[in-house]
């Protein structure tokens, strides 16, 4: 007898659902997509638990006749597709006929739907993939489907599942993304009962923008529009200002199907050279419009990965379009920012956003200190670097052995003279190690010191930004911030860290929930603690490059980075500084 057999549906199923179930978010998507296929005009989810206990989709499209909604949840049940010539014409985001089934074959199911030729609905309720009951219900028109208890019957897969805010948050973002998409469609979401927001229906993406969390983006944004070669290109780019450090703000969609891909992001990136500096991302939301037939959604059951026919054509025009529309803009960013700060009130954690009337300002602006630079800024700061005894230094604390400090090159590197020979310091590496380890010690001491803004600042965070944000506000508040939470992904700033000086505290803010946003993975408390003193490190006011420094700053810096738990590097593991030893510089010089 052979080794050789067929599977039972129901592995097979478990095994489809491997590949489309992957999490809570990959249920929400999968029903979320068959609403808008059913032209529903209302789509409501509930999340609990961060799904893993329920998903709940209700919609107002066109449901199910009692024969459909028993069938829907068999294998390749699908209305999408009749013949194999369909598969290369799609104009609907699901098609294969796996989703419902897979979903139930991992949960508890309970389905409820009707359509208009109804007068009361069906409701199927189904486990493990076994339908347990058919009966009628009465329902208006639409689909309601709940998916409880999510992987009971896998455990090996539901221990993989990520922390119940992570996974909320996959959920959230995920109808905010699809929802951009389809500005006509009034979007709800629940998140253990409690609406957390609610899009109305609206004509055009720009008023859905202003519904979602991008709404201090309008001023920046740029509409984009051209057709050429049977794809139509849509949507919106950034001006240079509101470029971010990574490319998390970058939405790209073809035939109103979110996807990923690198190949459009590069072209979006090379419209933009001569405008970003390097390590710099422009934001965009970018609508493609091709024939289904050079679109291949059949890559991957998550059908976040396409193929393009002439995906060069494609890069070509779009890098062509967006080139030609920026150009008619000015991108010269602002010169005077918006806010002031005071840097005579002390931080108090459990303090109130104050509020000041017009004469109270003026007051305060007048008894405003001056601005310092960042050299005389540091020295001043509880980050002091520390003050060497006299310029001689004594042995048991000058562990560099420098005799004396010789100057500068470039204004970027300090040459030294040592007892052993020769020391070359990259002043700016060496003075962001010293505030790394000034910043990192008053986080674990909770002790560092804050400047109060005269005028506190509000900040609107998508959903991924408002949780990376409420979970590290742990560490934030010990490092300097005053924030508090407005609700509806708003935050106040009051105060900021006193390091950081006269600089944009919403783009401060911004800069690190970018670098936070890419971090993967469940991070301990103390990595928490050094990124976050990393990232803070790096927008200090540090000594920079191309800065000249006196003799005596530059033997603090010295002295500051010999003080340092490791000085060989920075936080990023660039070294810090080089020597040259009297033997070494004698063989190159031929002397031995």
């Amino acid at each position: 007898m052979g080794s050789i057999r067929i599977l039972p549906e129901q592995i097979v199923n478990k095994i489809a659902a491997g590949e489309v179930i992957e999490r809570p978010s990959s249920v929400a998507k999968e029903l979320v997509e068959n609403a808008l296929d059913a032209q529903a005009t209302m789509i409501a989810t509930t999340v609990r638990h961060g799904g893993k206990n329920l998903i709940k989709v209700v919609d107002n499209g066109a449901g199910m006749d009692r024969e459909d909604a028993v069938l829907c949840l068999k294998s390749h049940a699908t209305s999408k597709i009749k013949e194999l010539e369909d598969i290369f014409t799609i104009h609907s985001l699901g098609f294969r006929g796996e989703a419902l089934s897979s979903i139930t074959s991992v949960s508890r199911m309970t389905l409820r739907t009707r359509n208009s030729s109804q007068q009361v609905g069906t409701k199927v309720e189904a486990i493990g993939g076994e339908i347990q009951s058919v009966r009628e219900e009465g329902m208006p028109v639409g689909t309601s489907i709940e998916v409880s208890d999510l992987f009971f019957n896998t455990p090996a897969r539901k221990k993989f599942l990520r922390g119940e805010r992570v996974e909320y948050a996959s959920i959230a973002e995920l109808l905010t993304t699809v929802s951009l998409a389809y500005p006509q469609v009034a979007f709800k979401l629940y998140r253990d009962d409690t609406l957390v927001f609610d899009y109305p229906p609206c004509a055009q993406v720009k008023e859905r923008l202003l519904s979602t969390h991008y709404r201090e983006w309008v001023e920046y944004l740029i509409p984009l529009e051209n057709e050429d070669q049977g794809v139509s290109v849509t949507g919106y780019v950034g001006k240079a200002e509101l470029s971010r450090s990574n490319r998390t703000a970058q939405l790209f969609f073809v035939n109103k199907r979110p996807i990923k891909s690198l190949s459009l992001s590069y072209a979006l990136q090379n419209a933009y050279q001569g405008l970003l500096s390097q390590g710099r991302f422009p934001v965009a939301l970018i609508f493609l419009e091709i024939a289904p037939a050079a679109v291949d959604v059949n890559v991957h059951p998550t059908k976040r990965e396409v193929r393009l026919e002439q995906e060069k054509v494609i890069q070509g025009l779009l890098t062509q379009t967006i080139k030609e529309t920026l150009g008619k803009y000015d991108h010269s960013p602002k010169v005077f920012p918006s806010y002031t700060l005071d840097r005579k009130k002390s931080y108090l954690k459990e303090a109130v956003s104050p509020t000041f009337d017009f004469k109270e300002i003026k007051e305060k602006v007048a008894r405003a200190v001056d601005y310092q630079g960042p050299l005389q800024q540091a020295m001043a700061s509880p980050y002091e670097l520390r003050e060497p005894e006299d310029t001689r230094w004594c042995n048991e604390k000058n562990t560099f052995k420098v005799i004396t400090p010789l100057g500068q090159i470039k204004g970027s590197y300090i040459l030294a003279e040592t007892e052993e020979g020769l020391m070359i310091i990259d002043q700016h590496a060496a003075h962001e190690r010293i505030m790394y380890e000034h910043i990192l010690d008053a986080i674990e001491k909770k002790n560092a010191v804050s400047q109060s803004l005269l005028i506190p600042v509000t900040v609107e965070c998508n959903f991924k930004e408002a949780q990376l944000l409420e979970d590290n506000l742990d560490i934030l508040t010990p490092a300097g911030f005053s924030i508090s939470h407005l609700g509806n992904n708003t935050f106040c700033i009051d105060a900021t860290p006193a390091l950081l000086g006269n600089i944009d505290p919403k783009g401060i803010l911004q800069g690190v929930l970018d670098e936070l946003s890419e971090g993967k993975g469940k991070v301990p408390l103390h990595g928490r603690k050094e990124h976050m003193a990393k990232l803070l490190a790096c927008k200090s006011q540090s000594i920079k490059a191309n800065e000249e420094l006196s003799v005596e700053e530059m033997e603090r810096l010295i002295s500051g980075l010999a003080a340092s738990h490791q000085p060989f590097t920075c936080p990023h593991g660039r070294p810090t500084f080089i020597k040259f030893t009297i033997d070494e510089l004698e063989k190159h010089f031929k002397r031995r």
